[in-house]
């Protein structure tokens, strides 16, 4: 009967209610509820979010791993967009424990809930597909700064509520106030804006400030604090939006702001190596907790408000204790930057995380109990499988990913390299994949075993690029030496050493017949060579800066090369001069890539976008932007139909190309 009522019913609510009944059913109800919801999870994110939630609240903890799969929502305008596919987290911004033994993770490409155990197992329950900048959450609501907007979610139900156009530059921080009826913002454009969610109306607090990077809400909601690059920290009334402290004594900008329960000290940590608490009700410093050698990035209070932990610019936790103004503990980590710092709710954990990595912390033993890898490494390179199913990104550890583009999973790690990676690249039969490393080495790996098969040793400096020979007997690979190598692939010999350039080489392609070599460099020329015979064919000059990125159409008819001077080339390989002169981007082009069927050229630069141009008329037909995340590198799959695209920030997304405008 439950059973049916949850196949058959479409209204949402009368879904939920036979969920729920499911799940209070036993362990053969949960079984069946947890497959129901799987089944429905693409027809209603939403049931299987408030599905979830349910499960969470009511299922004892050995239950939790029933549901093996993570419910998750997705940004409406990501989806119009076609970007609704997303490889990898990215950087952790922020934590914020939450009740249940729920722990919220922000990370650049959105919200990721875990339900976290005594012994500290993690279980991912829930994803908010929506990148950020910054977030605050209170209560059920979430507020998201994504570059200048601000979007709304029930964190009850995973759904939007709204979006708010806030800033006229990018939002660098943001609050909830106690009562969830207002957010404060503080942006790039010097302003700091408090807004009514109900009307979406703001009052403009302050602005023509230097930049504001904190901002945070007293509990009891009577006091608004703002502190930033100015070294001083201004408390407000909300009631009245007149300024009411202003406190001074930081020596360099303040990046943290914390209140007590009780509203009675704030905290303000600065990158001056002090945390200064202030008593709010005479506006005076009550405490200066100095930290030497060690700014500071973030602070917390314990629940009891009697300790507060820091984490700063030496990687190292320290525990103090408020009421005597002493630190009472240091933690060494091992992270690589320390960044942001909160108590479980316990009071006997700190959870605290880098760019890359969650860490828990038993406080008594002062060891990490459980750590995460939550994001990627900045990856430098992403290349598609012939076939369109492995996606493989290199990273600035020098790890490989190779991932399952259906399942949008990881499929494996291969590690070799000492240091980043700056090219991947597939061989023609889809059975090795080269890797060329800063470490000034090239690794083939064997993609069915994972194992690297040869390593080719004969550059002098960081390989910078590699290509395959459309027969995949040749290998050729260029390096910050300004050395063009190929290799034979079949004995791993170096065959000859092209040399002309008079900078590192940063890009080679072969024509699809074989028969021509395309090299492109930093000193601004780009070089056709005849592989065969090692001849110098010909120089293109005309870039005013470094080139970047070149490409061969898929034809072998059009030569594209791109770089620092913001245009991209378009030459006739058995023409004379220029062909196209493509002009958009307002900074430097990363990498460009001819379509499958050769009509469009995509190009990706610093400038935040992705351009998609026709390659007849040398027009701008589609462009994607990402202010959060910005791009550095991008593949288009073999069928032509999707493009994925990679940041250093550690996300990999792919954009399905029928829903671009």
């Amino acid at each position: 009967m439950i059973v049916s009522q949850l196949r058959n019913t479409q209204n949402l609510d009368g879904r939920l209610r036979a969920t729920n009944m499911l799940f209070r059913e036993g362990l053969e109800g949960l079984k069946i509820a947890a497959q129901l919801v799987k089944e429905n999870s693409e027809k209603s994110p939403e049931l299987q979010w408030t599905a979830r939630k349910i499960f969470w609240d009511n299922c004892a903890s050995k239950r939790k791993s029933l549901l093996k799969f993570p419910s998750r929502v997705v940004l409406p305008g990501l989806i119009e967009r076609g970007g609704n596919k997303r490889l990898g987290h990215g950087f952790i911004v922020g934590i914020e424990p939450l009740p249940n033994n729920l722990l919220l993770v922000a990370t650049v490409s959105g919200i990721n809930l875990y339900y976290y155990q005594n012994n500290s197992q993690l279980y991912l329950a829930s994803e908010i597909d929506c990148p950020l900048s910054a977030f605050a959450v209170r209560g059920n609501i979430l507020a998201i700064a994504a570059y200048k907007d601000i979007f709304i979610w029930d964190l009850n139900t995973g759904r939007f509520l709204s979006r708010i156009q806030a800033h006229s530059d990018s939002i660098n921080t943001i609050a909830i106030s106690p009562n969830r009826k207002y957010v404060a913002t503080a942006g790039w454009d010097e302003t700091v804006r408090v807004w009514k969610l109900s009307t979406k109306s703001a009052i403009l607090l302050q602005s023509n400030c230097l930049v504001v990077e904190a901002i945070a809400f007293s509990p009891d909601g009577k006091f608004l604090a703002t502190a930033g690059w100015d070294e001083t920290v201004r408390v407000w009334d909300i009631a009245t939006k007149e300024l009411i402290h202003k406190l001074t004594g930081h020596e360099n900008r303040i990046v943290t702001l914390k209140f007590t329960k009780d509203s009675s000290l704030l905290a303000s940590g600065s990158w001056d190596e002090t945390v200064r608490v202030w008593d709010i009700e005479k506006g005076a410093i009550s405490h200066t907790l100095k930290s030497p050698c060690n700014k500071v990035y973030d602070l917390c209070f314990s629940p009891d408000c009697h300790s507060m932990a820091t984490v700063g610019s030496d990687n190292s936790i320290r525990l103090w204790d408020i009421r005597a103004g002493k630190q009472v503990l240091t933690i060494n980590s091992c992270a690589s930057f320390l960044s942001t710092v909160v108590f479980a709710s316990c009071g006997k954990k700190i959870i605290c995380a880098d760019q890359e990595t969650l860490y828990i912390w038993d406080i008594a033993l002062a060891i990490p109990e459980k750590s995460l890898r939550e994001s990627l490494n900045r990856i430098e390179s992403i290349c598609y499988s012939p076939n369109g199913k492995i996606l493989a990104s290199g990273s600035w550890d020098g790890t490989i990913r190779l991932w399952d583009v259906s399942h949008s999973k990881e499929s494996r790690i291969l590690k070799g390299h000492s240091n980043l990676i700056n090219e991947l690249t597939f061989s023609h039969n889809g059975k090795i994949l080269a890797s060329a490393g800063e470490d000034q080495v090239i690794r083939l790996w064997n993609i069915n075993s994972g194992k690297n098969i040869l390593t080719l040793v004969g550059h002098n400096d960081a390989v910078k690029c590699v290509a395959f020979s459309p027969n995949d007997q040749i290998l050729a690979s260029g390096s910050r030496h300004k050395t063009l190598i190929l290799w034979e692939l079949l004995t791993g010999r170096k065959i000859a050493e092209l040399l002309g350039h008079r900078d590192l080489v940063t890009s080679v392609a072969f024509s699809p017949d074989g028969k021509l070599l395309a090299s492109g460099s930093s000193d601004r020329t780009m070089r056709l060579w005849n592989p065969c015979t090692r001849r110098l064919l010909r120089v293109f000059t005309g870039h005013i800066h470094d080139l970047q990125s070149i490409a061969f159409s898929p034809d072998g008819k059009l030569l594209a090369s791109a770089g620092g001077d913001k245009s991209i080339r378009i030459w006739d390989v058995f023409g004379v001069g220029l062909s196209r002169l493509l002009l958009g981007h307002t900074s430097i082009i990363h990498k460009i890539a001819f379509s499958p069927d050769g009509k469009l050229l995509a190009s990706v630069s610093a400038d935040h976008t992705i351009h998609f141009w026709d390659v007849v008329s040398g027009q701008t037909v589609k462009t994607i932007r990402s202010d959060v995340n910005p791009f550095n590198s991008i593949a288009f799959a073999p069928n032509g139909k999707t493009l994925a695209s990679s940041s250093k920030h550690g996300v990999i997304r792919i954009w399905d190309l029928t829903k671009l405008n």
